[in-house]
């Protein structure tokens, strides 16, 4: 044998070893494209697998207000109690707690006005929150939250209930 034939000897194995990946290759994509598609597509699995997922990320958003609106109410009462204090001018005090309030007493001393009133929890988030609100819905309904003694223009005493 010649070095030119066993130059081109080596040429044909490699062109022959090159041609054999590429056969084994195409193959190999061509099962693979098959097999993804024996699978149909069902229109109604992919629907209903939609509305399960839209239905979880609703939950999630529920869970979130829900706790967001708990998390405010919180917030809220620290509010009030760091704010509301013997000595309050009225204004400041209807401001916080709002006018809605129960009057269990009244009496007057000449010109000196005394009042006891009674605050539920209902009331004092309605100042704060619309009744449309998550947190509204989420706060007690018959709660007593305060009670407060006002004499003419200030705050007296308060009794947390």
């Amino acid at each position: 044998m010649t070095i030119k034939r066993i130059k081109h000897n080596k040429c044909q194995t490699v062109i022959h070893s090159f041609a054999e990946t590429l056969v084994l290759t195409a193959i190999a994509l061509l099962l693979g494209l098959f097999s993804g598609c024996k699978n149909n597509w069902d229109p109604n699995i992919q629907f209903k697998n939609q509305i399960l997922s839209l239905e979880e990320k609703k939950k999630q958003v529920q869970w979130e207000m829900v706790f967001q609106a708990k998390s405010n109410l919180k917030n809220l009462d620290r509010k009030l109690k760091d704010n509301i204090y013997s000595g309050l001018d009225i204004q400041s005090f209807f401001n916080l707690v709002g006018d809605r309030a129960e009057i269990l007493a009244r009496k007057t001393e000449g010109e000196k006005q005394w009042f006891i009133l009674k605050y539920y929890w209902v009331d004092i988030v309605a100042q704060h929150y619309k009744p449309s609100s998550e947190e509204y819905s989420q706060c007690s309904k018959d709660k007593v939250y305060l009670e407060a003694t006002i004499k003419d223009s200030k705050l007296i005493s308060v009794n947390w209930l």
